[in-house]
């Protein structure tokens, strides 16, 4: 029970339901208070008129406390929230509960005069606000409010809540707000579907810290092109998220947890962005390019034609391919798994400090080879295999357990030795008019006696088979074979 100007008033409390850690404060609440969980779908005034019915205080005998999420000139709570707007709409309803006043527990609400004004129309009551923080003094907030227009009572006298609750909820009621440099002071404001350019100015800086520390609505983080926030951290609170908005073009760098914890990505033009840090990460669909940082790790292709640059990392690490779409993979000494890959994959490898492998996937692999290293393409994912090089590349390039075709392009110009070890599978392979490699040889022994291996081309070729039959009959160039077919019966054209 409050009391203004000597006059007993019943507290009714209307909680948005869904507040972090909500319990903590309604263990506050005393006995006496009548409380409103609103759910994000409820109607709250007809959740008051409900309460009213059922057990009516008099005319302007009864208090009317609402704690949400705000903003300027509006509250979070119900289906419609609170607004001049939806305030008006409804004015009848709102004069019919006639309270004696209206305390709106919600951060910078006030900043916008003209929804307690709407209030205070409707009802004829005061309405008390704050256009600051309203929260835990460690977000930088306050429970005081101000009165929003003359009225008898200066402000809200009474929080209802205890000082045992207020000081165990260290949360804010903003749509959502943030500090920086971990000062906690919550001065920066916004609307959750506006982007915050201080939130950019101080993530850009290192050793910065920007705390989400409340909302209703994801914190949008403006960025542009070259700016770098892995020196800085983004710490949410429960309840908030933030999204990236990469200016049209923008090339910018960050952790692959800063990604990772984005809700959304978005950009408009042709955007990169640099990780510092190995992890798994699904690439987002607006962005075009990735440059990824050393270690093994996991990418995700997000959208069609992406583009993934592994060449930071080295031997002995690797980097593992997911999804079902068109990619561009740049790698050099890294292993490439891209065995459950079900997209087309154009890869080009220059793996000069060490030997590599490529496991291909399921669909179709483009590889154009550059290296001076042994480059070994495993074939185990089952698709089909395209082969072409520079006279640049001079390191062996050796297939194995090819189950799909595999073309070796006329216009290859490795000069390394290539070879093709089949898995058990019925297949061609292309050697095509190339005659740049050093040697050139086929091993088919793993092909069963129902398996058919169909050889092209016009390279010398040196074919090792067992029982599988060997097609060479559109073979333009010189063949020497060695057949061991003790299995079955065996067919060499």
């Amino acid at each position: 029970m409050l009391t203004s100007a000597g006059q007993a008033q019943q507290l009714v409390l209307a909680v948005s339901a869904d507040l972090p850690e909500l319990s903590t404060l309604l263990a506050g609440v005393t006995a006496d208070t009548t409380v409103l969980l609103v759910s994000t779908d409820a109607d709250l005034l007809e959740l008051l008129h409900c309460s009213r019915a059922a057990a009516p205080p008099p005319a302007r005998q009864w208090r009317l406390a609402v704690v949400a999420h705000g903003s300027p000139g509006r509250v979070a709570i119900g289906r419609e929230g609170l607004s001049p707007a939806s305030v008006q709409a409804r004015a009848q309803e709102w004069c019919a509960l006639a309270p004696a006043a209206i305390d709106l527990y919600s951060c910078h609400t006030g900043a916008d005069p003209r929804l307690a004004s709407a209030l205070s129309s409707a009802c004829g009551a005061p309405v008390h606000t704050s256009s600051g923080v309203v929260g835990h003094a460690c977000v930088g907030g306050s429970w005081a409010l101000q009165a929003a227009q003359q009225a008898p009572a200066a402000a809200n006298a009474v929080v209802p809540f205890s000082r045992a609750a207020l000081a165990a909820w260290e949360f804010g009621l903003a749509d959502f707000y943030y500090s920086t440099s971990g000062t906690g002071d919550g001065t920066s404001i916004g609307s959750a579907s506006t982007s915050t350019s201080d939130v950019r100015t101080n993530l850009i800086t290192p050793g910065n810290t920007v705390i989400v520390v409340s909302g209703s609505g994801a914190l949008d983080v403006p960025l542009q092109n070259g700016d770098n926030i892995s020196g800085s951290s983004i710490v949410l609170n429960p309840g908030t998220s933030y999204t990236l908005a990469l200016d049209s073009g923008a090339s910018v760098t960050m952790t692959a947890a800063q990604h990772n914890a984005a809700t959304s990505i978005s950009g408009s033009g042709s955007e990169t962005i640099t990780l510092t840090t190995a992890g798994t990460v699904t690439g987002a669909a607006a962005v075009e390019t990735y440059i990824l940082a050393a270690g093994s790790q996991q990418f995700n292709v997000g959208a069609a034609n992406q583009q993934v640059n592994a060449t930071a990392m080295t031997d002995g690490q690797t980097l593992t391919l997911t999804g079902n779409q068109a990619v561009t993979v740049t790698s050099t000494d890294a292993d490439i798994d891209a065995s459950a890959y079900a997209g087309a994959i154009t890869a080009t490898v220059n793996n000069d400090a060490a030997a590599a492998t490529f496991e291909i996937g399921t669909s179709s692999t483009a590889l154009t080879a550059d290296g001076t290293n042994t480059l070994t393409i495993d074939g185990t994912g089952g698709g089909t295999l395209t082969i072409d090089g520079a006279n640049t590349n001079t390191g062996a390039i050796a297939v194995t357990a090819a189950t799909g075709n595999v073309t070796l392009a006329n216009t290859f110009a490795g000069t390394g030795a290539f070879s093709v070890t089949t898995a058990d599978a019925s297949l061609t392979i292309a050697l095509g008019t190339s005659t740049s490699s050093a040697s050139t040889t086929v091993n088919a022994t793993a092909a069963a006696a129902d398996k058919t291996v169909t050889l092209t081309g016009s390279d010398a070729v040196t074919v090792t088979s067992a029982n599988a039959d060997i097609d060479a009959s559109a073979y333009a160039g010189a063949i020497t074979a060695t057949v061991n077919n003790d299995a079955a019966a065996a067919t060499f054209e």
